[in-house]
């Protein structure tokens, strides 16, 4: 039953030298035909003094995508590997609840994040292939109220009480997966290879109707269109409610363009500048007057920006006179 193996190896993070830990986090990949041993991965911290600390992963959770690469999610009291450590969470303490990736080859970390110092436990992760991206979810709870956290984009800029969380993370999937990777819960094949998506660094972006590029469009005009967008969502909020982002109902939105959303009792603000180009494609198309022009116009060229040619076209058709103003954006001229 027992039998001396190979570990896959790396920097300090992956050596239990120096270690007093009793805890002690090894992650195995096995041959599923066989059950036989294929690769294997010490997991650690490190103190300022050098020495190992335990990385626990009870009540964590364990992963891989399509192309073989190991998501591990648990809490660590200190000296992760953090690849990044962004404000406000940053600083010299540097424990916490954390997801930490590595490659198919068992001896790349390739990233290590927390979203907030102290007790935070990570309890879940998963991660699917589509659309050309790798789409990691993870989810847990204990966040702390009087601990710093980091967010982007988030659907609540702070915890309400001790409260729970999830956090989405992607890449763009620019290479197919190794022949012999391990695919365990994947549903048919992996999504076809291609580069990041326009709002990426070093994304290219769709075609959209009439060969309109939606990375052709400059800073300026995209503003004076999203001017355009809050003032119709201020008039139609003033009949009642409309469909908004991610299922959630759109309430107001203020001077500053902070809306107010919220779906079975529970509300929340959003600030404009952390909404995605889908989330305004539904937001225009949402506040769409059925024989408005102009609405017509407003949804098209958010459509656009989203690449959603289909939607674009159907709008653009019905933005009568207004279309050219929205052709005129993307050739670089202000509407």
């Amino acid at each position: 039953i027992n039998a001396k193996v190979g570990m896959a190896g790396g920097d300090r993070y992956h050596s239990f030298m120096n270690s007093r830990a009793e805890h002690k986090t090894v992650v195995a990949r096995l041959d599923p035909a066989t059950g036989g041993y294929l690769k294997a991965q010490e997991f650690c911290s490190r103190l300022s003094s050098g020495r190992a600390s335990a990385v626990r992963v009870k009540g964590g959770d364990i992963t891989a995508d399509a192309y073989g690469r190991c998501y591990l999610v648990g809490a660590s009291a200190a000296g992760l590997p953090l690849s990044m450590d962004p404000p406000p969470v940053s600083g010299g303490y540097t424990g916490g609840g954390f997801l930490w990736i590595m490659g198919p080859d068992m001896s790349t970390r390739e990233f290590c994040i927390r979203i907030q110092p102290g007790k935070t436990q990570p309890r879940g992760v998963h991660a699917r292939t589509f659309q050309g991206m790798v789409h990691c979810v993870y989810a847990g709870g204990e966040v702390q109220p009087d601990r710093p956290l980091y967010t982007l984009a988030s659907l609540h800029d702070e915890p309400m009480g001790i409260d729970a969380f999830f956090a989405v993370a992607r890449r763009a999937v620019t290479t197919p997966p190794p022949a012999d990777a391990l695919q365990p819960g994947t549903v048919g094949e992996p999504a076809t290879p291609r580069t990041a998506e326009a709002d990426e660094p070093g994304g290219a972006a769709a075609t959209a109707p009439g060969q309109l590029q939606a990375d052709a469009v400059d800073p300026a005009t995209v503003a004076a269109w999203e001017s355009k967008l809050q003032t119709l969502l201020a008039e139609r909020l003033a009949s009642g409610p409309l469909p908004g982002p991610q299922n959630l109902r759109l309430t107001a939105i203020d001077d500053a363009n902070t809306l107010t959303m919220g779906a079975k009792g529970v509300q929340m603000q959003r600030k404009w500048k952390y909404l995605r180009a889908g989330d305004k494609a539904d937001l225009a198309t949402a506040a769409v007057r059925k024989h408005n022009a102009g609405d017509h116009a407003i949804a098209a060229f958010f459509c656009i920006l989203n690449e959603d040619e289909r939607a674009a076209a159907q709008h653009l058709d019905k933005a009568g006179e207004h279309a050219d103003a929205v052709r005129a954006a993307f050739a670089g001229k202000t509407p």
